[in-house]
């Protein structure tokens, strides 16, 4: 399997086990990774792919290297903020891909000026529960312009909450006709693990 070459064919629910390694799974992306262009290497081993920047990855399995928009969370647990990029700085930065950190109950926002990883706690002044007409708020005040707006949270309601039982990755990649799409792999509180297109 070329991991990044067959994104867009992954659909439904899935065996594969997806997750970021190295300076790419750092819960709080203190130490991650640079925001932005950068070389990745998706390397799978059977059912198993894992996701690092190209220095830390390892040797072995088959191996898929991409130009990837990395496009973490920042912020304290509980007191997130809003990581953002406009399509013309990833137009410009030339990547193939764009690759969000894990949500845990995060949001993405996907609009006709750019993409936004909203953390759970964008908007806080101290770490506090929030809900979603608080990450509406630290979106309006975004310096982002809104419009032709898509939102994705990655929640399933009450009983499995990503931001304790699960958690999604989304990847953005372009379809045949240049367009930017996005693929989202969720793994909820049972295990269950599928793909949907955003």
């Amino acid at each position: 399997m070329a991991f990044w070459s067959d994104l867009g064919s992954f659909s439904g629910v899935t065996t594969m086990d997806l997750d970021l390694d190295g300076a790419l799974g750092n819960a709080q992306n203190r130490q991650s990774a640079h925001r932005g262009k950068q070389q990745m290497v998706a390397v799978t081993n059977g059912i198993q792919t894992r996701i690092y920047t190209k220095n830390e990855a390892p040797a072995g399995g088959v191996r898929s290297e991409a130009t990837v928009y990395w496009l973490p969370w920042s912020g304290e647990p509980g007191k997130g903020e809003i990581t953002e990029a406009t399509w013309e700085a990833i137009e410009k930065s030339e990547a193939q891909y764009i690759l969000t950190s894990k949500f845990t109950g995060c949001r993405l926002v996907v609009d006709d000026i750019g993409v936004s990883h909203v953390a759970y706690g964008a908007g806080n002044a101290v770490p506090a529960a929030t809900t979603s007409a608080d990450r509406d708020r630290a979106e309006g005040a975004s310096r982002l312009a809104r419009g032709h707006r898509r939102t994705m949270s990655f929640s399933a309601g009450a009983a499995v909450v990503y931001d304790i039982n699960g958690y999604a990755i989304a990847i953005g990649y372009r379809d045949a006709s240049h367009r930017w799409k996005f693929r989202v792999y969720r793994v909820d509180g049972f295990g269950a693990k599928r793909w949907d297109l955003f």
